[in-house]
């Protein structure tokens, strides 16, 4: 077999390319980021979010551990609560590939619980056509 100096120089740009870009993010682990999910889920109980405690069920029926979320309750607090759960929720739908059915019910459960708080608080359910991403 014949190698060319355009093969040889194919590979080592390629060789070059490969090692170009920014280095390796830190990939979480599986386990810190549903622990993390338990963590936010954990303050939206302590801030009296009705639907927050299943959600915990379930995160920890799934593995994670978080101690008990502190804090003011009340319905403003529960929807902010609410509201910091479900953006982190979305974030960690991307970071958790074999959790993604779970995180999806979880975005899904806690859009409706700040829907729901919205609505005794008088405040637009749905004040953006995005639900959990940063604002």
């Amino acid at each position: 077999m014949v190698t060319t100096r355009r093969a040889l120089l194919a590979a080592g740009a390629g060789t070059l390319i490969a090692g170009c870009g920014p280095p390796d993010e830190h990939v979480a682990s599986r386990q810190d980021v549903l622990d993390e999910q338990l963590r936010v889920t954990n303050e939206s109980v302590a801030a009296g979010a009705p639907r927050a405690r299943a959600r915990a069920r379930k995160l920890q029926a799934a593995g994670a551990k978080a101690p008990p979320g502190t804090g003011p309750s009340g319905l403003e607090h529960a929807y902010d609560a609410e509201a910091a759960a479900l953006a982190s929720y979305v974030q960690a739908v991307g970071a958790s590939r074999p959790d993604r059915g779970l995180l999806g019910e979880l975005v899904a459960d806690a859009a409706a619980s700040q829907a729901e708080l919205a609505r005794r608080l008088e405040l637009d359910p749905l004040p953006t056509a995005f639900p959990g991403e940063p604002k």
